[in-house]
């Protein structure tokens, strides 16, 4: 073998073990891992503080009667971080519509992204790709929240988005 070949070969010897430790993938969030306890009291009165909450409060409150026990007396058991239900829809052909609720105290929360996405984002409605449109995942026992093919700006582009609900508040997952 000639020395060029020699080096060429070392070259290509080494770059291969570089790329062989490379970082493994980093796993996706677990919904175990953001545990949430859950709560059996009687739901709050809902209440409607912002103009787009009592905008939406008829839609708010028929959704809200859907999900209550079979005798009426009381919502059923929370489906989001131990003490808050979430009312999607109505959709548009690209949004998603969510409503938060805490039921233990009646107050209402936009989900994440809402109002992101474009001109026609709306203050409940999360952008998601309309050609594989999908709902969010989430369990009653957990505080992580999954939004698969959603989107911050349609030009770049959707992706799945990991949300943790903490004090109120979004906390994105990387």
């Amino acid at each position: 073998m000639k020395p060029q070949a020699n080096v060429l070969a070392l070259f290509l010897v080494m770059l291969g073990a570089i790329g062989c430790q490379s970082k493994p993938a980093k796993q996706a969030p677990r919904f175990e891992d953001y545990p949430a306890d859950i709560f059996r009291g009687e739901a709050a009165p809902l209440q409607f503080v912002t103009p787009e909450e009592k905008a939406a409060s008829t839609e708010i409150r028929n959704a809200i009667e859907k999900k209550r026990e079979p005798d009426g007396t009381k919502l059923s058991v929370p489906d989001f971080a131990g003490h808050y239900v979430i009312i999607e829809g109505p959709n548009a052909p690209d949004y998603m519509q969510a409503f938060i609720i805490d039921i233990s105290s009646g107050r209402i929360f936009q989900p994440p992204l809402a109002g992101q996405g474009g001109p026609h984002a709306g203050y409940f409605s999360i952008p998601m790709d309309p050609f594989k449109f999908g709902g969010m995942d989430y369990r009653g026992n957990s505080r992580l929240l999954i939004l698969p093919r959603s989107s911050t700006n349609r030009y770049r582009g959707y992706s799945t988005y990991y949300f943790v609900w903490d004090h109120e508040k979004w906390l994105p997952i990387n």
